[in-house]
């Protein structure tokens, strides 16, 4: 193979292979992070298929939400009130803005929500620590459990908040409840897999203390409206943010967490003490584009949705003719988020697979960050439908050359 890249002849046409040792050097410790500034700095960057990016595609917010954003910042910032500490009042966070996030939730799930029960935070990470901290004097000599795969960033923040504490990687609820677990730490829709936790499962852990991530909640199946707060109504902690569904990565602000009436001040509480808080000019911005979506009936939000559901259904599709399965080794079927987990019949390691993949110019994050070895993470966020045929150009490249699992 030539330094940087080689010419592989396929059905008359030439595409570009780039050396996935230039790439990827150690395929089997990176995480997704380093995976995209590798590949992002590479000479043939522009020439990959890229299906590793973890944030979401800004550009499918409708330029009349973006617009109302935008005003509404430039609104707020003429408030002195806006940059000043926050008022003993607002610790909770912006009263319009919960109040938004409950109609946005009743909206999506069919469970109401009192305001009162929002808390908003500085992003979905940061309600993390916040529940789990709310949750932590639950746990006793029982371990904690976080399904598994599971965002890797969540590991880690069980591992500092629930410090000595057992943890358990079980990767299905069966399993998890077989351990008779203090703690449930969940995700659905999933980030890696997009997979979806169904109502009669959730009902399963009507008194287990259990935080759900919902930061993609408006992306899954319309028939899946779920609510741990709709049946664990002491310990079921849901928490979420704007920032996937929307396309808002990178602002503070729009994160949130719905909890029980008796773990409400306990939250204002671990707030104020936490060492970030989300910007109140966020906040009012945030609630001023989410009542302008509201009064639509959420178009923007549905339009989102569908567009990455769309994605989902051509990559599914194409991946599933190159051999690839979800990761019960099932047909690969798209679920939720913008995220499809996947596995190849031919391959145990996922790390190889990723590199197998790059030769062919499709770039895709590896499973091992997420507890899971033998998967990878396919992101619809920044595939375009236009990119069907390049995609399926390089996956019939993919199988001719190393869908045996060739190295």
């Amino acid at each position: 193979m030539a330094d940087l890249e080689e010419m592989v002849d396929l059905s008359d046409k030439q595409i570009i292979i780039p050396n996935p040792n230039k790439i990827f050097p150690r395929p089997n410790s990176l995480g997704p992070e380093r995976v995209g500034a590798l590949a992002s700095n590479h000479p043939k960057a522009d020439q990959l298929t890229r299906l590793d990016i973890g944030n979401p595609d800004s550009s499918l917010l409708p330029s009349r939400l973006k617009q109302e954003l935008i005003d509404s910042y430039q609104k707020g910032a003429l408030k002195t009130a806006m940059l000043l500490e926050y008022p003993a009042g607002e610790w909770q966070g912006n009263e319009e803005l919960r109040t938004e996030i409950a109609q946005l939730y009743q909206n999506q799930t069919g469970h109401e929500v009192n305001p009162n029960n929002v808390v908003i935070t500085a992003g979905a990470m940061h309600s993390m620590q916040l529940a789990l901290q709310l949750l932590r004097p639950k746990i006793c000599d029982r371990p904690a459990a976080i399904l598994t795969p599971y965002f890797s960033c969540t590991k880690d923040q069980m591992e500092e908040s629930l410090n000595g504490k057992r943890l358990i990687f079980p990767k299905t609820l069966d399993e998890a409840l077989r351990a008779h677990p203090s703690l449930v730490v969940a995700s659905s829709p999933s980030n890696p897999s997009g997979e979806t936790i169904a109502d009669q499962d959730l009902r399963r852990l009507r008194i287990m203390p259990t935080i759900m991530d919902e930061t993609y909640l408006s992306m899954r199946p319309e028939g899946n409206r779920s609510s741990i707060i709709a049946h664990n109504k002491n310990t079921g902690i849901a928490i979420g943010s704007l920032t996937k569904i929307y396309g808002l990565a990178g602002v503070r602000g729009h994160g949130y967490m719905i909890l029980p009436d008796k773990l409400v001040a306990p939250a204002i509480g671990a707030r104020i003490r936490s060492t970030v808080h989300p910007d109140r000019l966020t906040q009012f911005a945030a609630a001023k584009m989410l009542k302008a979506d509201r009064e639509t009936g959420y178009q923007g939000l549905h339009s989102i949705a569908a567009a990455y559901a769309n994605r989902l259904g051509i990559l599914a599709e194409a991946f599933s003719k190159a051999g690839f399965t979800d990761l019960q080794g099932k047909k690969l079927t798209p679920q939720g988020a913008m995220y499809l987990g996947a596995k190849h019949e031919a391959y145990d390691n996922g790390g190889q697979l990723m590199h197998n993949l790059a030769r062919v110019g499709i770039i895709t994050s590896p499973g091992r960050p997420f507890g899971q070895t033998d998967m990878l993470r396919i992101s619809a966020s920044s595939f375009k439908p236009e990119q069907e045929a390049q995609l399926r150009q390089r996956l019939t490249a993919f199988t001719s050359l190393y869908g045996q699992g060739h190295p």
